[in-house]
């Protein structure tokens, strides 16, 4: 069943789903904007977030964790579970992403303020 979390201005919220046999995964965002996060336990888990540009996130669980980030550029970052990865991206705001597999999936994101 997905969940939906809202992020309201300069509060952070935590929000965990868990889904049958798999992994709990905890999400933590801090930002000025609003942030929408719609998980969706046992399949892929897709992330929106919506600031001054659009941050699509899609991680899928037990195989690899696919993540398109637009900003002035597109990344597109593939990771392959079973490791630890951490990602740092700057554009306007600095964010900061680490991933652990088989875990928990830990998602900051730090305003200019941070």
């Amino acid at each position: 069943m997905p969940m939906l979390c809202y992020f309201t201005t300069y509060n952070t919220l935590g929000c965990k789903i868990q889904g049958g046999n798999y992994e709990e995964h905890l999400i933590t965002l801090k930002s000025r904007e609003e942030h929408l996060i719609t998980l969706k336990s046992r399949e892929e888990h897709l992330i929106t977030l919506k600031s001054r540009e659009e941050h699509l996130i899609t991680l899928k669980s037990r195989e690899e964790h696919l993540i398109t980030l637009k900003s002035r550029e597109e990344h597109l970052i593939t990771l392959k579970s079973r490791e630890e990865h951490l990602i740092t991206l700057k554009s306007r705001e600095e964010h900061l992403i680490t991933l652990k597999s088989k875990e928990e999936h830990l998602i900051t994101l730090k305003s200019r303020e941070e």
